[in-house]
């Protein structure tokens, strides 16, 4: 294969890994349901709405302590005071049901969620994919061998990231408090597997050498006895 076609074929498998780390970052870009500003403006609503009936309900009380209301028209009062409150419970959570279905995307209730959901459906598929075709093709190890390195340490590095982010963060990570963290755990373990591989692979092949060297010492030994047997 020529120089040109090697680099045409590396950029695309390149790019190819790129797109496929990438895709588990993107939602990032996007905000979830809660910070949505008209769903934010309508959920205070609940607040107020609770608030505002308590505030009532004590002002009924204290006109029956202090006699300004009978116990009949307090018992009245209160029921119109529930029923009222009902009644803006009510819209309150049919506008905000509404609400989140103008910010759902097939399903999901926030695109950004859709796009974490697609971005994990899309690495694992794409692993899928290159673990088949190492499999079918295995001459394109040894073809593309930095790139393919390349790319699994990024993988390692971006799994290691929503390892850690799954087991230590519950809420969407603050990029000041969490992303600098995550990112600097995500690194070294990156580089503690990638030593242990190296020493793995260092360990290995002294085994090899070391057997390697003690067959050719039975071989001389054999020899040396054939030899003898032979004088």
């Amino acid at each position: 294969m020529s120089n040109k076609k090697v680099v045409i074929k590396t950029l695309i498998i390149g790019s190819f890994f790129l797109t496929l780390l990438g895709s588990t970052f993107i939602h990032e870009k996007f905000q979830p349901l809660k910070k949505w500003e008209p769903y934010k403006t309508h959920y205070k609503e609940y607040n107020k709405i609770i608030k505002g009936t308590n505030n009532k309900r004590s002002e009924l009380l204290s006109k029956l302590e202090n006699g300004e209301l009978d116990v009949p028209n307090f018992i009245i009062a209160s029921k119109k005071l529930e029923l009222n409150k009902k009644s803006l419970l009510d819209d309150y959570h049919s506008k905000k049901k509404q609400l989140k279905g103008e910010y759902s995307v097939l399903g999901y209730s926030s695109f950004r969620i859709f796009a974490y959901e697609f971005g994990r459906s899309y690495l694992t598929l794409g692993l899928s994919l290159i673990l088949l075709v190492l499999v079918l093709v295995p001459g394109i190890i040894s073809e593309f061998k930095n790139v393919l390195i390349i790319g699994s340490i990024g993988f390692i590095f971006v799994s290691t990231f929503w390892l850690y982010f799954a087991l230590f963060i519950k809420t969407n990570y603050n990029i000041v408090a969490y992303e600098y963290g995550l990112l600097i755990a995500s690194a070294l373990t990156t580089l503690i597997v990638i030593g242990l591989f190296y020493i793995y692979k260092f360990v290995e092949l002294k085994k090899k050498e070391t057997r390697k060297d003690l067959q050719e010492m039975i071989d001389s030994g054999k020899e040396l006895v054939d030899l003898l047997k032979t004088t």
